[in-house]
């Protein structure tokens, strides 16, 4: 994973602190992120943005997506075998952001699971987003969830992520 971080065209810093490694990558003066990586198995990664503009992942250019997107998964097919024996998985809404980052309209499907007081349980998502589920379980499986329909009910699709 540090390789891929490294080769990026993008990185131009390294810093190692009280067990985090913080990678710094630049495009141009304005556009300054960091990949903060921890020794947490369940969510083993973090990001900032300089000077702070941005709030929401969503808001960071698509190659910072996507790079977030591939250490996940880098990370999840690294320790896929240690994750399963202990019978864990990186946290679910870590791998319900990055498999939302990956598409078109992502964000608002991703606000739409979030706002579930509890989204661990049951959820449910108006019957035109069935596609955007459908793509969503394909992604979902790199992290070792699935998305399973439950039901479609009028003009609703309910579901679980497992």
């Amino acid at each position: 994973m540090e390789k891929y971080l490294t080769n990026n065209p993008f990185f131009i810093e390294k810093k190692e602190k009280n067990q985090k490694i913080k990678y710094v990558f630049q495009k141009n003066e304005d556009e300054k992120y960091v990949l903060t990586v921890r020794k947490d198995l369940l969510s083993p990664f973090g990001w900032g943005h300089s000077p702070g503009e941005v709030r929401s992942l969503f808001e960071t250019p698509k190659w910072f997506q996507k790079l977030y997107i591939k250490v996940h998964e880098l990370h999840v097919k690294k320790n896929r075998v240690k994750l399963k024996v202990n019978n864990q998985k990186i946290q679910k809404f870590q791998a319900i952001l990055c498999c939302c980052l990956a598409e078109e309209k992502g964000h608002e499907i991703y606000e739409k699971i979030i706002a579930f007081p509890r989204p661990d349980l049951h959820l449910s998502i108006d019957k035109k987003y069935r596609s955007f589920l459908e793509k969503m379980n394909h992604r979902a499986k790199k992290f070792d969830y699935e998305i399973i329909i439950l039901e479609e009910a009028g003009q609703k699709i309910n579901f679980i992520i497992k």
